[in-house]
């Protein structure tokens, strides 16, 4: 799995109501609630030559990353950043 290259990060595919998506750098995005408490990530990636969507979010009290889980749907992605 490769990080698609270095360019802007457009804005993101899919909306889902009581969530902003933010574009940051390099194929992420930030995930917050209205009030702007972060949920988590979502990163665009390439497998085998085609974009997935990687969902994460920080580990409690650390600063590490989890992957919640990768998906074909952008929505998919963006569905598991709200409910979990």
């Amino acid at each position: 799995m490769t990080k698609l290259g270095l360019r802007p990060t457009p804005d993101y595919p899919v909306r889902r109501a009581g969530v902003q998506v933010v574009p940051l750098a390099n194929l992420r995005w930030r995930v917050t609630r209205g009030q702007g408490q972060v949920l988590g990530y979502v990163d665009e990636v390439e497998v085998a030559g085609a974009p997935r969507w990687q969902s994460k979010r920080m580990r409690h009290g650390t600063a590490q990353m989890v992957v919640l889980g990768e998906f074909d749907s952008p929505g998919d992605a963006l569905d598991m950043v709200r409910w979990v």
